[in-house]
């Protein structure tokens, strides 16, 4: 079956992605770091508590301290890369940030207002793990779009320029696409608790 998108058609939610899992190294790292000192301080403050207890004390304090902090941001970082996400519709590109205590933003762009569509994946990590950079640049004052650590930039990117330009798009492209990234923003197509119900 093939779709031709035009600005006529009916919304819906064509898939939704979230950041690489490459990302989740950096936490991990912390996690580890904060484990890792929080072993040796209490080595250390072993090593003290026969002599003077208040040394020893203070040293288990520290690295508790550290542990608290590095497994907290380790679910900080978690939850962001959990909540945040790309949604793309039929229609629209809808960008989904947020970060505890820091950011929670909402970015949407038509897709029929892009201008060009770029795809960067520089690196060998990246192309191995294939992943990258979708610059998305739109006219007028919003200027550009720039989406990091995006998985399978070039499919999407080929997606949403057939979308853009109007070509025939087959089904099995959004199936494919659908099978490999999250479903969770679901909720957002107006359409899927019909489609569900028949």
């Amino acid at each position: 079956m093939t779709f031709t998108f035009n600005k006529n058609t009916e919304e819906s939610v064509i898939l939704s992605i979230q950041d690489h899992w490459i990302v989740l190294l950096k936490p991990v790292i912390l996690l580890v770091c904060g484990v890792t000192l929080f072993v040796f301080l209490a080595y250390i403050a072993m090593l003290f508590k026969p002599n003077s207890w208040i040394l020893g004390l203070v040293f288990m304090l520290l690295g508790l301290f550290f542990l608290v902090v590095c497994v907290h941001f380790f679910f900080v970082y978690l939850l962001h890369w959990s909540i945040s996400g790309l949604v793309f519709t039929t229609k629209r590109i809808i960008d989904l940030r947020f970060f505890p205590y820091v950011e929670d933003d909402v970015i949407h762009a038509e897709i029929f207002n892009i201008n060009e569509i770029e795809k960067w994946k520089h690196g060998v990590f990246r192309n191995l793990l294939n992943y990258g950079d979708l610059i998305i640049r739109l006219p007028g004052k919003t200027g550009m779009l720039d989406f990091k650590n995006v998985p399978h930039p070039g499919r999407i990117s080929n997606l949403l320029e057939n979308i853009r330009l109007h070509r025939p798009v087959e089904k099995k492209d959004f199936q494919h696409l659908g099978a490999i990234f999250s479903k969770k923003y679901s909720f957002l197509d107006p359409y899927s608790k019909d489609e569900e119900e028949t």
